[in-house]
């Protein structure tokens, strides 16, 4: 009786770790990508919004990555933060970091810079590269239903 009762606790240790793995797979191939994935929109979204509001307040931009930056951070006229509220990413050695690790790029159009992830893959020019396009794509798929205060597919 004892030799069955260890052997069915041996055989449930070995169906709970191969569980626990099968669920660290899961969230390392799907589940924390697409964590990261939103987190990094909503870095780009809070970046794009901080450049507004130091647009709004000093009529125009730094062109540089590095004075703009700068000038977010509170080394303006102002002494004025606008990067305070920023969630998901870090500013490291003159860099905003996305929530992948590696530097967001910067694109100085001509009436709005613009941040862009290299995603998941960390290579730059394929697919899965972030944007606020994406988010204004899946923004488009999505409406918020007041009363029942949830997403709802739109298609539905």
């Amino acid at each position: 009786m004892h030799r069955e009762i260890k052997q069915a606790a041996i055989h449930f240790i070995i169906a709970m770790v191969l569980l626990c793995s099968l669920g660290a797979l899961l969230y390392q191939t799907t589940i924390l990508p697409n964590l990261l994935e939103a987190r990094t929109l909503v870095l780009i979204h809070q970046l794009e919004k901080a450049i507004d509001a130091y647009q709004a307040d000093y009529g125009s931009l730094p062109r540089s990555k590095v004075s703009l930056l700068s000038a977010l951070e509170g080394r303006n006229a102002e002494s004025k933060d606008y990067l305070a509220d920023i969630r998901y990413g870090k500013v490291s050695d003159g860099k905003i970091l996305d929530p992948f690790g590696l530097p967001l790029h910067y694109l100085a159009g001509d009436s709005q810079p613009h941040f862009f992830s290299s995603g998941a893959d960390m290579s730059w020019g394929t697919e899965d590269d972030l944007s606020l396009d994406d988010l204004a794509k899946i923004s488009k798929n999505y409406q918020l239903k007041p009363r029942e205060k949830r997403m709802k597919f739109s298609n539905d």
